[in-house]
Order: C-alpha cells, then sequence, then structure tokens
C-alpha cells in the first residue's frame, strides 16, 4: 500500500466514522479538529518531534523570558 496524507476533514470524518458519529450528532466538527490539534500536540511533546535548537542572550536580574518573542 503506497503511503497517503489525509486532510484534516478527511481525518475528522475518519474519525467520526469510527465513533458511529458520521452525522455528528454527539460531536461537532469543531470538537473532532480540537481533539485532532491537541493529539498532535501531545504526540510533538512526547516525541520531540518539532524540536528547533535556539540561542538568546539573558540578562541579570531577569526571571521569566519570553520565548516566543526571540
Amino acid at each position: 500500500m503506497a503511503y497517503s496524507q489525509y486532510t484534516l476533514a478527511q481525518l475528522a470524518s475518519e474519525i467520526a466514522t469510527a465513533m458511529e458519529d458520521p452525522t455528528s450528532v454527539y460531536w461537532s466538527l469543531d470538537e473532532i479538529y480540537r481533539t485532532i490539534k491537541e493529539g498532535l500536540l501531545q504526540w510533538g511533546a512526547f516525541t520531540s518531534y518539532w524540536r528547533e535548537r535556539g540561542a538568546f542572550n539573558s540578562v541579570a536580574g531577569t526571571p521569566f523570558y519570553d520565548l516566543a518573542a526571540e
């Protein structure tokens, strides 16, 4: 079987079908999308898949840094 990618909509449809809710009666598409995104974030955190290395300058007396701004 060849490798193929799913779009977010296709994956949500597959999950809804697997949960026996293809018409989104019990789970809305927004809930399924959020669950997929949270699952990908958890997987990335556990496997360090999206890890980036970087450097920033530290300043004496500064206890916290906003790494998103660096």
